[in-house]
C-alpha cells in the first residue's frame, strides 16, 4: 500500500525535489489539497475523492 512517506521517498528520485526547501513542498501538499477540494465540490466521484483523501494524507504527514 502507497504511503505518503512511500511518495515522498519515490519524488527523492527527482533532484530538485530534493533541493526544494520543506516549507515549499508542504505549500505544495496544501495547494494540493485545495485543488482537490475545489474539483471534488462539482465532481464527487469516488475517484476524485480518493484523490483528495490522498492529498489530505500528504498534508497531514507534513
Amino acid at each position: 500500500m502507497a504511503t505518503a512517506r512511500l511518495a515522498e521517498e519515490w519524488a527523492a528520485r527527482i533532484p530538485v525535489w530534493t533541493t526544494a526547501p520543506p516549507a515549499a513542498v508542504t505549500a505544495f501538499a496544501k495547494a494540493t489539497v485545495a485543488v482537490w477540494g475545489e474539483i471534488a465540490e462539482g465532481e464527487p466521484a469516488g475517484w476524485v475523492l480518493d484523490m483528495l483523501k490522498a492529498a489530505r494524507t500528504w498534508y497531514d504527514s507534513r
